[in-house]
Parts: C-alpha cells; structure tokens; sequence
C-alpha cells in the first residue's frame, strides 16, 4: 500500500534536504569561507554561534538584488519556522508567522515584533504593519525564532529586526525602473553621500498595480530619509523619516472553492459591492544615539507616528487617527564577577498610542452615518535585565527576564448606545535561560527555556457585538517553550547548518471568528490550550567563489488541546488554521562571471487547513521562481538590468487563507506565472 500524501511529501522533503547535504562534498582547499555572522537582534550583540536563540541573518544583495521588491517575504523564503502570506493584498498587508506565532492575523502581522534599526515598528497594543517598507532600502535583516518576551515583551513568536543602508561614502544619485505582469511598476530614485562626521541617504518610490484579480488595483508612494552624525568619543546620533501615501488599495476580497474552481481572478461579491479597500497617509520620525562608556555602551531612542487609515468594508467602513509614540534606554556593561567575564544590559521602554475610531455605515460604498466614535490609548511599560556569561571556554550561559504592565483604556464618544467606556491591564514576568556548549571549534550544543506573553490588539479587544467598548473577557495568551538543536560549519567553513526542536505550551490562544451578519470583520476569544511543536534545519554553503546554496526546512504540528468554540464544539486535537506542517525551501545563486547574477529559489509547501475545525483546506503547492541581473560600471556611472519569472510553474495556489472566514470564503488566490524587467543607473560624484 503507497504511503499517505503527508508521509510521502515528508519523505520528499527530507531526502531533498540530505540530497542537497551530500552535493556538498568534502572539503576543499579552495573552498570559500563563509564571513561571520554577527547579530544585533539580540540587543547584546553576538556572533549567531555565541547565543542560545536561534538567529537567521539576510544580508547583502540577497536582500533585494534582482527581485520585485512587493513584500518583505521575498529576502525571508530560506528562514527556517518562518511562513508568510498575503504578499498580493496591499489592502491586508503583509502576514507573517514564525512557529505558528502570528497566523491568526486577519490583517498586518501579530505575534511578532518587528524592530527597524532599533525602532519598534509594532505598536504598543502588538499589532505592526510593513506597507511603508522598502525592500530595497534595507541592507540586512535579522530574525529570532521563538519566544522573545525577556527582550521585547509581547513577542511570542519572535523578533524580525530589519537594517537600513548605510549612508554611501562617496556623494551617489540613482533611479530604477521596474514592470511586471498584471500592470504592475515601480520608480524609485534615491541620493546619498557623506560630508565630514554627516551622512545622509534618501529614496523615494512610486508603485502603481492593477493586481491579478478583479479590484484589487493599488498605488503607493513612499518617501524615506535618514541621516547619521558621528559624535566624539566613537558615538553616533541618527534620524530617520518616513512618509507614506497609499490612496487606493482595493480588497478583492476571498472566495470560496467553488468560486475559486469557476474563476480565479474573481472578487467576492459583496467585496464589489461596497467597493472594499482602503487608504492610508502616515508619517513616522525617529531619532537614535550611542554613546560608549567605559566598559560598555550606553543607547536611547525616541520615535513619533501619526496615521491616518480609512478602511470600506461590507456593510461598514472604519477612519482611524494613530498618534503612537515612544522612547527607550539601554546600557550594556563588562564586568568580572569572581574571575568570570559577564555582559550585563539594563534598560527600559515606554511606549504610546492614541487612536481615534469611528465606524460608518458602508451604504453600497457611500460613506453614511456614524455608528460607533471611541478614543483608544494604549500605553506599554517594560524593564528588562540580560545577563551572558562564559565560565568555561566550551560554555556560553545567557538570561534575562523582563517585566511589563500594559493598559488599555477606551473612552466611548457615541452616546446613541450607552456608554461603553472601560479600561483593562495585563502585566507580565517573563524569564528566559539558555546556554551553548561547545563540544568541538565546528560543532555547538545549544538549548534555552523562555515564557511569553501576547496582549490582544485594540482591534482584537472589539466587542463582537459590533457596538462601542471591548471584550473584556479576552485575556492575553502566554506561552513557555523549551528547545535545544545543534549548529556548526562544516567543508573547511565554507558550509553552515543548524538543526533544532521545539516545544511549546500555550495558554488561552487567541483565536478568530466571524461576526455573524458581519463579512470581513472578526472578534476574538480565548482557546483553553494548544501545543506548537517542531523541527528546524538550514543550511548554508559557498561550494565555490561563484555559487551559494541554502535550504531551510521545517516540520510543525501546531493543534488544539483543549478548546471548545463559541458554538460549543470540542475541537480537542484540532490542527491550528493557517500554517502547513512542512515547509521547504531553497535557494541557489551563481555568478559566473563578473557583473552577473543567476539565480532560482523553490518553495514546497503542504496543505493549510482554512478552519478550526479543520473542514477545509488549501491544498499543498510547488512554486519555482528565477531572477537575473547584469551589472557593468562606466568610470562613475553603474548600470543594471534585471529580469525574473515568477511562479515558472504556472501553480495553481492560494496567497493567503482568511481563517474561520463566514460563508466558506477563505481563499484568495495567487498570480500563475508572471515576468518581470528592470533597469537601474547610478553615478557616483
């Protein structure tokens, strides 16, 4: 008897990844060795061996050389434990997972943190969006795998730390050029240079799209700026700016199967109906300073946001006015403690936001009255302590614990149904331990222990019954998670891998369901209990100066242990909606010759249940996608052109499943195969 399709893909899956091991081969001389890898997620900087956590790191042009640059995904396929979707949805932006963490997400990303250059970009309440980021502006970015609530606080999932370029020595102006399939473009010019102790670096983009489906048409400019100046004695003061104006972004809406099987490039019907989309302005300042002391480093930050978001909806449409701000303060000190080198990092965090909500009534897209004005604020307050030490040459040990209070507090302003002000706090311990043992100079033995904790956001908190106020039921969910893997290098250094387990027990998940009579909108309850565990490897090599591989695998089953739904259905044993049990993905990119660059990745993807009670699906999926680049310089002035193809395949799959959707309308699907070309200049003065 053939094995069932899920022991099949596993064995598949495996043998791929063995298979791309032993295409290794022995070591060479010749060989390249692969650069260190030093990581500042972390907030005391390491190398990626020296710290119990699991940390990826992308850098350099696999960022965004040759790519589309649409969604911050597109740098992130070979992470291992990391799943997106969404990419295609301006409207719904950018959903990001890391084992399991964030997957409930009806839109943005939860569950994560998301830092950019020491700067939260998740707010206060946990929720974070990327509609403001460009790929292109980034020049490495960092994620952590796990629980990370003894560094950041309500970050149960992990930590996706992003790094702007730095400011060009050298004076340096350029523009680009870029089309795809579906009436896609992109412009982008930037600027930057260095005048003494001051450096600068600019960009600014226009993207305009029709998408592949039927109203889903999108445009968004962005405008980024940020600045460094060096200060006496080694420190540095930075500000950046970033502005954002997306007037249109359409929402197609999901469908279901059968819609689906008739037409793909369909919009749901209500979603046309009351021309579902939205549009934002924000803007968002920052300013960063480093100052070394004596034995260590002493940091602050500071940031400002204000958005203006406007969001049709079936039946209702939702204008918010953020204010968010926030500030911090570390210190990182080396002492000795009975002969011991220890790291210790002190600091603390503030943060605030300020919302203003109304809800309309969305009159076949006529804007009509007010039902429901309330003022949100939500304000964040964390202490932390980090401690890393080394007793033996062979052991690194690492803890830290945090504490946090947050409040949430709603003042109801729409009188017509009673005033439903209130106020709610969470506050949380969360210790974490781990420790790295050495066994040979290319071979680690690492483990660590942590708790986490997960508020609910302030859409999330929204009473199902469509009125003013919050659920105050709703807890926040809390998580401890154990792990250990091993890593190391291997081919004279020019290959790394690492290999890791995971479990996690979770407390009152926060789950989503549909507002009956409501399409498109979701409240939130608590689940008793669920259990997330899950395997980890990748791998990385340099074969030879010209050719980089990197593969990255991981098996999960992430389920309910104890839950029973608003309806009463006991969904014990139930696998949690959203995220595949295996995930494969690799990565090859060859040069050879100077200027040239070759390059394919491939992604294999098992099936996603779209419910909680695991009654639909989106089946499993293959995609292949391939990009190139030529790059040749004349005196002062840098030419580029690049072109790709996405989905080669022509695969039929869902971008994006919208979980416990009402009606069955869970999928959206994704383009098949599309081109892409473009062009870059730049001149150095």
């Amino acid at each position: 008897m053939p094995a069932p399709p899920r022991r099949r893909l596993a064995r598949a899956l495996t043998a791929a990844l063995a298979g791309l091991c032993a295409a290794c081969g022995p070591a060479r001389a010749q060989d390249t060795v692969l650069a260190p890898v030093v990581v500042q997620a972390t907030r005391l900087p390491a190398a990626a061996g020296d710290t119990p956590w699991p940390v990826s790191r992308v850098q350099g042009e696999r960022v965004s050389r040759a790519r589309q640059g649409l969604g911050l995904d597109e740098a992130l396929l070979t992470v291992p434990g990391l799943y997106a979707q969404n990419r295609y949805n301006l409207a719904q932006d950018l959903r990001l997972s890391i084992r399991g963490f964030g997957a409930r997400s009806t839109f943005g990303i939860r569950g994560l943190k998301l830092m950019l250059d020491g700067v939260p970009l998740t707010l206060p309440d946990g929720q974070a969006g990327v509609d403001a980021l460009d790929l292109h502006d980034l020049d490495h970015i960092e994620v952590i795998r796990g629980p990370a609530a003894s560094l950041y606080g309500a970050a149960a999932g992990g930590v996706v730390s992003l790094h702007s370029l730095a400011p060009p020595d050298e004076p340096v102006a350029g523009t680009a050029l870029s089309i795809a399939s579906h009436g896609f473009a992109q412009q982008r010019a930037h600027a930057g240079g260095t005048a003494g102790d001051a450096a600068g670096i600019v960009s600014a983009s226009h993207l305009s799209s029709d998408g592949y489906r039927r109203q889903s048409r999108a445009e968004r400019s962005l405008l980024n700026a940020r600045g460094t100046l060096a200060l006496a004695g080694g420190g540095e003061l930075a500000a950046a700016v970033s502005v954002l104006d997306l007037p249109t972004a359409e929402d197609p809406g999901a469908l279901t199967a059968a819609e689906r099987a008739a037409d793909r490039r369909a919009a749901g019907a209500l979603n046309q109906r009351f021309r579902s989309g939205e549009s934002i302005t924000q803007q968002r300042i920052s300013v960063t300073a480093t100052l070394p002391t004596d034995g260590g480093e002493l940091s602050a930050r500071g940031y400002g946001l204000w958005r203006d978001f406007a969001s049709r909806l079936p039946f209702q449409a939702i204008a918010l006015e953020r204010m968010a701000g926030g500030g911090g303060v570390q210190i990182a000190h080396a002492l000795s403690a009975y002969g011991t080198p220890v790291e210790l990092l002190l600091g603390l965090d503030l943060d605030h936001q300020d919302d203003a909500r109304e809800r309309h009534v969305n009159d076949d897209g006529v804007i009509a009255g007010r039902i429901a004005d309330q003022r949100e604020r939500v304000t964040a307050l964390g202490a932390f302590v980090q401690l890393r030490t080394r007793p033996a040459d062979a052991v690194l040990l690492g803890a830290g614990l945090r504490a946090d209070r947050v409040e949430v507090r709603v003042d109801d302003r729409f009188a017509a149904d009673g005033d439903q002000s209130g106020s709610t706090r969470f506050a949380a311990l969360s210790p974490s331990a781990g420790a790295v043992v050495s066994v040979t100079s290319h071979l680690d033995l690492y483990a660590n222990a942590a708790t986490a904790f997960e508020t609910p956001t302030t859409t999330e908190l929204a009473d199902a019954g469509g009125g003013g106020g919050f659920n105050t039921s709703l807890e926040p969910q809390r998580a401890l998670s154990v792990e250990a893997g091993v890593r190391g290098w291997f081919a004279g250094g020019a290959a790394r891998y690492e290999l890791g387990a995971f479990h996690i027990r979770v407390e009152d998940q926060l789950v989503a369901f549909a507002i009956p009579g409501a399409p498109d909108r979701f409240a939130f309850q608590n689940a008793g209990r669920s259990r997330h565990l899950g395997v980890e490897a990748a791998l990385e090599m340099d074969p030879a100066e010209s050719l980089s591989l990197r593969a990255a695998w991981t098996w999960s089953v992430f389920e309910f242990r104890r839950f029973t739904d608003r309806g009463g259905a006991h969904l014990d044993g139930r696998t949690l909606p959203g995220v595949p049990r295996h995930l494969l993905a690799l990565e090859a990119e060859w040069r050879p010759a100077p200027g040239w660059l070759l390059a394919a990745d491939a992604q294999a993807v098992s099936m996603r249940f779209a419910d909680n009670a695991n009654s639909a699906h989106a089946p499993g999926y293959l995609l292949l996608n391939a990009r190139a680049a030529y790059a040749w310089r004349l005196g002062p002035i840098a030419l580029e052109a690049h072109a790709g193809i996405d989905n080669v395949l022509a695969t039929r799959y869902d971008a994006n499943v919208r979980i416990n959707a009402a009606g069955g309308r869970y999928f959206e699907p994704a383009p098949r195969r599309g081109g892409r070309v473009g062009a870059s200049l730049s001149v150095r003065f």
